[in-house]
């Protein structure tokens, strides 16, 4: 199946959501930065069957923006995912045509090889299983395809730098009943795999998690206010999500159309599987107790914020079913309407939380207490820069703190903008201004100008001159705390 791309829930069936096949990076042990000791286990086949029935995390989709590209007639996909902490993952390769004939017409002309760490796996320990399934093909609509999954299960990963590859090349010229492939034709899937700690070690505030799956972004120190600066500048880079929750698996079963245009979706369901990124911090034995004690009381809250989005996605989920089954149809309009709805209700759902106390924005850990001459940078800790010395970092990135003197729109050249003045207000050159572009303010919880003033705020970002004024451009709230 042509550029097909697949999400593999172990259920009864799978869905096609992310890339079936994968291409050529050719790294090997002796090339790995960090080399583990030993690779992964791979399970033999019974284990495999055990595992499906609860459903580990997959490799391909733990990486939320895997890299791809075309070199002829070779399909190369490279994943990269760093901090790896699921001790179970599945590990697949599947392919899907229009029938069960062309499907074994296909299959025995593809050769597959498995590899982790430059050390070729035995394909006798990939568990073959056939499904059906209804999919949308490009150019031929809502399809049943017959498809073919060879999956193994990774376990007990060791500390350091892995490098896994898939290799599928078909040898002669291939038809899955839709589109042709040259012989030669190669899918290639390389994927790079970081274990920063033991898999028995957990990050603080991990545990709040429960049995949601989850990944990290790592940050180091031994005090929240090197800690905070790293979160701050992991947002930065990342518009501004210090944390976030999304759905990564997801798999349908039911709903049938017949050719003669009717369908039966009144046993159509879909089950989602939800994934979340969190800060993770592995603080030392020698770290101050009351330090940890902040980061997992701050890692509490975060927790349960996007514990709370997983089941806002539950409850769109729901929705999105009984509206399918209600609708009855396997018209593609039809269906792209239903999606776009409960996509929308989806994004009231989550406006709406982040609009009650309870969504309200997450603090960083405190590392200074606030006091009532904010304007003196000497109460400040160094990591912290007073709105009246901001001028003199430009092309920085710096948290820069202060009172709100006065909130107010304006508009430019380049755009509308919700602006906060600190320490005095415009027209007052010593001044430093917070300027939320327009298309910006969907991602604060509240209107800014109101929120924020009269209040000491502190904001990350990367410092600005203009008119010998400094100013920062937050694209979210999260770069903005309130003192």
């Amino acid at each position: 199946m042509k550029h097909k791309y697949l999400t593999f829930a172990f259920t009864t069936t799978i869905v096609i959501l992310t890339n079936l096949a994968y291409p050529t990076n050719s790294t090997h042990a002796g090339d790995i930065p960090n080399e583990p000791q030993s690779s992964p286990k791979a399970a033999p086949i019974y284990k495999v069957r055990t595992a499906l029935t609860v459903n580990p995390p997959s490799l391909d989709n733990l990486d939320s923006n895997p890299q791809q590209f075309t070199v002829k007639n070779t399909h190369v996909t490279n994943y990269s995912i760093k901090n790896l902490k699921s001790t179970n993952v599945s590990w697949w390769w599947s392919w899907c045509a229009k029938t069960q004939k062309h499907l074994e017409e296909n299959w025995t002309n593809i050769i597959l090889s498995f590899s982790i760490n430059g050390k070729p796996q035995l394909i006798d320990n990939f568990l073959p299983k056939d499904n059906t399934m209804y999919i949308q093909i490009d150019g031929h609509g809502r399809q049943k395809t017959f498809c073919r999954t060879n999956i193994d299960l990774l376990t007990d990963w060791p500390a350091g730098d892995h490098i896994l590859e898939i290799v599928a090349r078909f040898q002669t010229s291939i038809n899955d009943g839709w589109d042709t492939y040259p012989a030669n034709t190669i899918y290639q899937s390389n994927y790079e795999i970081n274990i920063s700690h033991p898999s028995t070690i957990s990050p603080v505030g991990a545990e709040y998690l429960g049995d949601t799956d989850y990944s990290c972004y790592d940050i180091n120190g031994t005090n929240t206010s090197e800690i905070s600066a790293q979160i701050h500048k992991f947002a930065l880079e990342n518009n501004g999500m210090m944390a976030g929750a999304k759905v990564i698996d997801s798999t349908e079963i039911g709903g049938i159309c017949y050719a003669d245009g009717t369908a039966d979706f009144s046993e159509f369901n879909r089950s989602i599987k939800s994934h979340i990124k969190i800060p993770c911090w592995y603080p030392g034995p020698n770290v101050n107790k009351t330090e940890i004690a902040k980061f997992d009381h701050y890692m509490r809250k975060v927790v349960q914020h996007e514990l709370r989005h997983v089941e806002l996605s539950e409850q769109n989920n729901d929705l999105y079913v009984n509206l399918l089954r209600q609708a009855n149809t396997c018209s593609q309009s039809t269906l792209s309407e239903l999606h776009s709805l409960a996509s929308e209700l989806e994004k009231q759902a989550s406006d709406n939380f982040h609009n009650s106390p309870e969504g309200s924005p997450i603090p960083l850990p405190k590392y200074i207490e606030p006091t009532s001459d904010i304007n003196q940078s000497s109460k400040y800790s160094s990591a912290y820069t007073s709105w009246a010395q901001a001028k003199d970092y430009p092309n920085t990135i710096k948290t820069v703190c202060g009172p709100v003197a006065n909130t107010y729109y304006a508009r430019t050249t380049t755009g509308e903008y919700a602006v906060l003045d600190l320490g005095n207000s415009f027209p007052d050159k010593n001044r430093f201004t917070v300027a939320i572009q327009g298309r910006d303010l969907s991602n604060f919880f509240a209107q800014p100008s109101t929120y924020y003033l009269n209040k000491h705020i502190c904001v990350t970002g990367a410092i600005n001159l203009s008119d010998d004024v400094a100013h920062i451009f937050p694209i979210s709230y999260h770069q903005i705390s309130i003192q």
